[in-house]
């Protein structure tokens, strides 16, 4: 059958594993620092982007990849493919940059920002202005977030699946 998809050796995959998130989150401080007045200081936080986005990554790719890869290799699903992989990419990095922005306010306490002092989370809940901010976030990271995700699941696509080759019977008959 033309067109079916195979995983590498665990080898490829391995490396995919390593790649796609280095990737990744390169595209993401990219498509972050470079149009701010001062790109300079966004590059300099690559090593901590490198350290805590890897971190967020290995658990992406062991609850989500790695299921799915498995499914992948034992049933052979043909909508998991490069168009369907960058676009579960996009999705995965754009609800991570709305999660990252619930998980960073929440936790008690009051949370204020702003030249103008808006109180956010007060006393462990969010205010009104607090959900406008968080939403207002959303809009300008998610589609940045949603990039590194594709490009993460671009590379790993490229790197741990491959065409599968055609078996003798298939070739015979196209003849």
């Amino acid at each position: 059958m033309a067109g079916t998809l195979e995983l590498r050796p665990i080898k490829f995959v391995a490396a995919a594993y390593v790649l796609a998130p280095l990737a990744g989150l390169t595209a993401l401080l990219l498509a972050i620092a470079l149009p701010t007045a001062h790109p300079e200081r966004g590059l300099a936080m690559w090593p901590l982007v490198l350290v805590v986005g890897g971190f967020v990554c290995l658990l992406i790719e062991l609850v989500l990849v790695t299921p799915l890869l498995l499914g992948f290799r034992r049933h052979r699903w043909r909508w998991l493919n490069g168009w369907t992989g960058v676009a579960l990419g996009f999705a995965v990095g754009a609800l991570a940059s709305s999660a990252t922005a619930l998980v960073s306010l929440g936790g008690g306490g009051t949370y204020v920002w702003g030249a103008h002092d808006q109180v956010l989370v007060a006393n462990g809940a969010w205010t009104p202005a607090g959900w406008r901010s968080w939403s207002g976030m959303l809009a300008g990271f998610a589609p940045q977030f949603g990039l590194g995700g594709a490009v993460a699941a671009l590379v790993l696509r490229l790197v741990a699946v491959r065409a599968a080759p055609s078996r003798p019977a298939e070739a015979s008959a196209a003849r």
